[in-house]
C-alpha cells in the first residue's frame, strides 16, 4: 500500500504531460487552425446578401406599431365557454369567441388573440391583451377580471352533481 500511493498521486500529472507532448509532436495547434483560416477566407470572399440592412428592422418596426399601446385601445374580445373537457392526459374547453361557432381549443393553446391558461371542473381561465379572466360554464365574459387575487382555489362543480366516493384510504371512510 505504501507503495502504491505515490504511483496514484504520480499517475494524473504523468498522463497530462504525455498528452502535451503527444499533441506537440502530431502538429498541435496547425492541424486545427489551417482549416480554420480556408473557412475564414471563403466567408470573406462571399458576396454580400441581397436584402437591404433596413428591410427587416422595417418589418419589425411595422409589426411593433400595429400592437395597440394601451389595452383601452384594443377591443374586448367576446368569449363564451360552452363544454369542458378533462382527462390525466389533456384539457380542453369548447369555446366561441366573439359570437364565431364553438370550437375546442387545449390547455396552453391560443386562438383568436386568446389563450386558455388553465381549465377547472366548471370554468376556465383565460388570457389576452387585455389580460386573464375567468369565466364559468355557460357564461360569456366581455369585461377583464383581474386574477391576481382572485379564488381559483374555491372552484366547486355546480349544485346536484354527483361526486365519486371516497378512496378506501381515506380516514373515516366505512
Amino acid at each position: 500500500m505504501e507503495l502504491r500511493s505515490p504511483v496514484v498521486l504520480g499517475a494524473a500529472p504523468a498522463g497530462l504531460a504525455l498528452a502535451c507532448i503527444g499533441w506537440l509532436l502530431l502538429g498541435g495547434s496547425v492541424r486545427v487552425i489551417a482549416p480554420l483560416d480556408g473557412m475564414q477566407a471563403r466567408l470573406d470572399a462571399a458576396p454580400a446578401g441581397r436584402t437591404p440592412a433596413g428591410a427587416s428592422s422595417a418589418a419589425a418596426a411595422s409589426a411593433a406599431l400595429s400592437t395597440p399601446l394601451f389595452v383601452a385601445s384594443a377591443a374586448e374580445l367576446s368569449v363564451r365557454l360552452d363544454g369542458l373537457s378533462r382527462t390525466p392526459r389533456r384539457a380542453a374547453a369548447l369555446v366561441s369567441i366573439n359570437g364565431g361557432p364553438s370550437q375546442w381549443l387545449v390547455q396552453g393553446g391560443t386562438r383568436e388573440g386568446i389563450t386558455l391558461v388553465q381549465v377547472l371542473s366548471t370554468k376556465v381561465v383565460i388570457d389576452s391583451r387585455s389580460g386573464r379572466r375567468a369565466v364559468a360554464l355557460g357564461e360569456t365574459s366581455g369585461s377583464a377580471t383581474d386574477l391576481a387575487g382572485g379564488d381559483l382555489a374555491g372552484d366547486q362543480p355546480p349544485p346536484g352533481t354527483r361526486m365519486p366516493p371516497p378512496p378506501a384510504s381515506a380516514p373515516g371512510a366505512p
